[in-house]
Order: structure tokens, then sequence, then C-alpha cells
């Protein structure tokens, strides 16, 4: 997620995504779940597209990305 949040930093600071964000999605309750499935698949679908700059292909992580 270190790599996703600097690339993500220009929507929101970077500490909203590596410090706050990640934070809470620590914690038990359902709510806080979804919110941890939700950056789970924000990281993995960035891993995505950084492995297939270049070519058309769309990596594993999009499936494991979309169950999250």
């Amino acid at each position: 997620m270190a790599n996703t949040a600097s690339e993500l930093s220009g929507y929101f600071n970077e500490d909203f995504w590596s410090g706050l964000l990640l934070k809470a999605s620590l914690g038990n309750s359902e709510g806080v779940a979804a919110l941890r499935h939700a950056v789970i698949g924000i990281g993995a679908l960035h891993e995505d597209f950084v492995n297939a700059e270049g070519t058309d292909e769309r990596g594993l992580n999009s499936e494991f990305a979309l169950g999250q």
C-alpha cells in the first residue's frame, strides 16, 4: 500500500492514504471490515496497473480485487 499511497496522494494528502486510512481499516466492526477490503482491492488494482504498463493484459490481481 505504500506505493499506492504515494501514487494516489495527488487526490488526498499522502498522510490520509498511508496513515489515517490504514489505521481506520484495522478494527473489527463490520464497517471497518468493508473499508479494509476496499483498501486491499485498491492496492491489488494498483499493482496490476503498474505491472501491466504498456500491455493490454489484465493481471491476476484484478479478479482478487473485484472479490474484495
